[in-house]
């Protein structure tokens, strides 16, 4: 496409952006002001029920435009942006989410003879037979297939995805210290700090599935945090509207036992992806069952333990 061709252009963006994970929201937002800086005539977000864009993610991208149905399908091309993950349960529910998800418009867009391209998608195991064979002819008619890592790419390989699919890497790694915003509260943390470095705990409630955080991460955080006097504790969490009340319990009950422990801790809420991204380039270490936390971590040169609580 040349260049001055492209001022012509629209593009429809699509993720997982119907709920107000940190690592999806960060990672539209990345896709989204990139774009905006090419000369694209337009670029929007899918709109379609409870696979769209959500009412948070908009929040958080000061994203307003409202598009129907009819006007999801105008443009000239369709990318399939990184967040999510291509796997399902094997149940008739998840596959039908997945496949209004990732894979309906994808379809319609490749039936109107329209470019689909898929850029850092990340899968696992699809064992609905009919999604697998829609995420096959999906990925077989996109002009681009990038996947974020070898193990997506060997398991849609062997379920014939072609050798156009090539491995890149986690949108998120490409986040340096120069994107960030100042840190809001950076006078403050520093102040509690008095020197001292500075080590998060990120909290994640994911669906009851913190036995794990309580048996094994806390007592080891307690450990260190007393015999190592040269750190400071700061806790935080996903301030989502799903989840918040269950994290928040989550913190109230991690937090006191820090405390009974004569163990300072410095409070932050969530609200905002280029904040907690901010914050966590304040910090000196991390700790997090969150996998976007961790990347962004890595990416800003942290040290960092991340451990699973995902299913």
């Amino acid at each position: 496409m040349k260049m001055n061709d492209m001022y012509s252009k629209s593009v429809l963006l699509q993720g997982f952006l119907a709920g107000s994970n940190f690592g999806d929201i960060l990672i539209a937002h990345l896709f989204y002001v990139h774009c905006k800086a090419l000369p694209f005539r337009e670029v929007d977000f899918l709109q379609f029920r409870d696979y769209g864009i959500g009412e948070f993610c908009r929040r958080e991208l000061g994203y307003t435009d409202i598009k129907s149905f009819w006007e999801c399908l105008r443009h000239d091309a369709f990318i399939l942006i990184s967040g999510g993950y291509l796997w399902d349960h094997r149940t008739f529910m998840t596959a039908r989410q997945r496949f209004f998800w990732f894979f309906f418009f994808p379809l319609i867009y490749q039936l109107m003879g329209k470019p689909v391209y898929v850029l850092g998608a990340g899968g696992g195991e699809v064992l609905t037979p009919w999604l697998r064979k829609a995420m096959v002819h999906v990925l077989n008619k996109s002009q681009i297939v990038y996947v974020r890592d070898a193990k997506t790419k060997q398991t849609f390989t062997c379920y014939g995805v072609g050798e156009h699919m090539k491995v890149t890497a986690d949108t998120a790694l490409a986040i340096t210290p120069a994107m960030l915003p100042a840190f809001e509260t950076k006078a403050d943390l520093d102040s509690q700090a008095r020197g001292r470095r500075k080590l998060l705990f990120h909290v994640f409630e994911a669906n009851g599935q913190n036995r794990m955080i309580n048996k094994n991460v806390v007592p080891a955080l307690l450990d260190f945090m007393k015999s190592h006097k040269e750190y400071m504790l700061i806790m935080s969490g996903d301030n989502t509207e799903v989840y918040q009340p269950k994290i928040q319990n989550l913190i109230n009950t991690i937090r006191q036992q820090f405390i009974d422990e004569g163990i300072e801790v410095f409070d932050y809420t969530y609200h905002d992806c280029w904040q907690l991204c901010a914050l966590l380039n304040e910090v000196d270490c991390i700790v997090t069952p969150k996998l976007h936390v961790g990347v962004v971590g890595v990416a800003l040169g942290k040290s960092v333990i991340a451990f699973p609580v995902h299913p």
